[in-house]
C-alpha cells in the first residue's frame, strides 16, 4: 500500500475512533432548566386546542391556522424526546438508573392518567355513552391500562381518545431508556434515531392497512428528531450561535416538509 493510502487510512481510523469516544456530556451554555420550552409547550396546545375547534372557525380569519393546529402535537413528540433523551444521558453512568427513570415517570403520569380512566369509567353515561357496566364489558378498558390503546383499530372514546399520544411516549420510554443505558457509543443510538426518521414517514406515506392512524411506528419520527437533537448537543461540541442556526434552518425544513406532505 503507498505511503498516502496508508495514511489516509490511518487518518480515517482514528476520526472513526475519535466519534466512537465522544463523551456524552450537557454543553456548558446549555441551563439545566429551560424556560422557554414551558412557553413552546403553551403555544403547541394552543393549537391543538385550536385544531379541535376549526369546525367552529370556519368563516373567521383564523380557520385556515387552525388546520394546522395538529402540529402541536408533534412539537409535543419532538419536546418529550429531547427532554427525556437529555436526562437518560445525563444519568447513564449513574446506578438503578432505569429503575429511577421509570419509578419517576409513573409517579409523575400515571396516578393523573388513573384518576381520569376512573372518572371517565365511574360516569360513563357522560363521558364515554353506555351504562357504566356495559363501558367495562365493551370499551378497550385493559388497553388503556397497558398503554397500547393507539396499536389496534379501536373506536376510542372522545373523552379519552387523546391518550393515545401518551401511549406513544409510554411505549418509546420503554424501549429507549433500556436502548440509551446499554448502548454506551453515541453512532449506535444516532443510527436507531436515524432510522426512525426515515422508516416512520415512509410508513405514514404508505397508508397500510394494518397500521391506525395512531399507531406509534407512523408517529416516530417526531419524538425521535427530539431525541437526535439532544445527543448532538451531548456529543458534537459546538458553539451555541452553531446549534441556534442549525436549528433555524431545521424549523425552516420541517415547515417546508410539513407543507409538502400534509397531516398524513
Amino acid at each position: 500500500m503507498p505511503r498516502s493510502s496508508a495514511s489516509q487510512a490511518l487518518q480515517v481510523k482514528l476520526l472513526v475512533r475519535r466519534l466512537d469516544h465522544l463523551p456524552i456530556q450537557r454543553p456548558t451554555w446549555l441551563p439545566t432548566y429551560l424556560p422557554e420550552l414551558q412557553g413552546l409547550r403553551g403555544l403547541a396546545i394552543l393549537a391543538v386546542v385550536m385544531y379541535h375547534c376549526h369546525p367552529r372557525l370556519v368563516g373567521t380569519w383564523i380557520y385556515y391556522a387552525s388546520l394546522w393546529g395538529w402540529a402541536g402535537v408533534i412539537i409535543f413528540f419532538v419536546m418529550s424526546g429531547f427532554l427525556i433523551t437529555s436526562i437518560l444521558l445525563e444519568t447513564q453512568n449513574k446506578p438503578h438508573t432505569l429503575h429511577n427513570f421509570h419509578a419517576r415517570r409513573a409517579l409523575r403520569i400515571w396516578p393523573v392518567y388513573a384518576l381520569v380512566l376512573a372518572v371517565c369509567y365511574w360516569q360513563a353515561p357522560w363521558f364515554i355513552g353506555p351504562s357504566t357496566w356495559d363501558a367495562v364489558k365493551t370499551a378497550p378498558w385493559l388497553a388503556y391500562i397497558f398503554f397500547v390503546q393507539n396499536l389496534f383499530h379501536l373506536t376510542l372514546p372522545p373523552a379519552i381518545g387523546p391518550t393515545w399520544a401518551l401511549a406513544i411516549e409510554e411505549q418509546y420510554y420503554f424501549f429507549w431508556a433500556p436502548a440509551v443505558r446499554f448502548l454506551r457509543r453515541p453512532w449506535m443510538l444516532a443510527s436507531i434515531l436515524a432510522l426512525a426518521l426515515i422508516a416512520s414517514p415512509l410508513l405514514r406515506l404508505g397508508h397500510h392497512s394494518w397500521l391506525t392512524p395512531t399507531h406509534t411506528l407512523i408517529h416516530l419520527d417526531g419524538i425521535a428528531l427530539g431525541s437526535l437533537m439532544a445527543l448532538g448537543l451531548y456529543t458534537i461540541p459546538l458553539a451555541r450561535r452553531v446549534w441556534l442556526w442549525i436549528g433555524l434552518s431545521g424549523m425552516v425544513l420541517g415547515i417546508a416538509a410539513a407543507s409538502a406532505t400534509g397531516s398524513t
